[in-house]
């Protein structure tokens, strides 16, 4: 669990920004492959987002999943004329070993479910599935 932002490690905000980094960088270099190919091409971000509107004791992974997303907007507007789509991929808590262990506790599990509109956490395929049409011709239409 992260802490309040007067008492948040440097270590945390750091782990953060190198984060929000990578995500620029690839981002940059797909795009320029795909300038340099002239083919129509396709990239998504995949942000995990625990809540859109904020998460109390979470403000630096807050920060950071708003910036990817701000930057895949910018760069979905830029690449728009260019012929490539850009999207990002928020899913809330997804079905995996990871979540197993961080929900293991069933009064922990219970509370964030709540917070989940369907009632239960996404599945690995569903998450597949939407990128699988985001990347497809069908998605531009």
């Amino acid at each position: 669990m992260e802490a309040p932002l007067s008492n948040s490690p440097t270590r945390l905000g750091l782990r953060h920004q190198h984060q929000s980094q990578r995500h620029w960088l690839c981002l940059k270099y797909e795009i320029l492959q795909m300038l340099q190919a002239r083919q129509p091409g396709r990239h998504r971000q995949h942000v995990f987002r625990r809540r859109p509107d904020g998460l109390r004791r979470a403000a630096i992974y807050v920060a950071s999943k708003h910036g990817v997303i701000g930057l895949t907007r910018n760069a979905a507007l830029e690449c728009a004329a260019k012929i490539f789509r850009v999207n990002a991929v928020c899913p809330a808590v997804v079905e995996t070993a990871m979540a197993d262990r961080a929900f293991a506790d069933p009064q922990v599990s219970k509370r964030v479910l709540a917070m989940h509109p369907l009632g239960r956490f996404g599945k690995p395929s569903e998450i597949a599935e939407a990128v699988l049409w985001l990347c497809s011709d069908k998605s531009s239409s």
